[in-house]
């Protein structure tokens, strides 16, 4: 900032980032998870990595799991992980 006071800065500096680097996986809740399959493998190009109690889970790369989708509790977004740069960023987010 070409304006800002030295004060201003450093108070600026002194402030954690704690924004989240990247969206790390998303829950969603479906009635018809063979939708969401043939949706993940299909049309976005992820893999079925675990079926079990009714629940699938996807990836698109080399984690575990990028998508879950599960049969209860209704439908919609069930959750979110994001991805921190360190432990010390998540303690300060939470």
């Amino acid at each position: 900032m070409a304006n800002q006071t030295p004060r201003a800065a450093a108070v600026r500096n002194a402030i954690p980032d704690i924004r989240p680097l990247s969206l790390g996986y998303i829950g969603v809740r479906a009635d018809n998870i063979e939708d969401w399959s043939s949706y993940g493998t299909g049309l976005i190009g992820m893999q079925v990595v675990d079926r079990t109690r009714g629940q699938i889970a996807l990836r698109m790369d080399d984690r575990k799991q990028r998508m879950f989708v599960d049969p209860a509790g209704g439908e919609g977004i069930s959750c979110y992980g994001w991805e921190m740069a360190d432990a010390a960023a998540l303690d300060r987010l939470a």
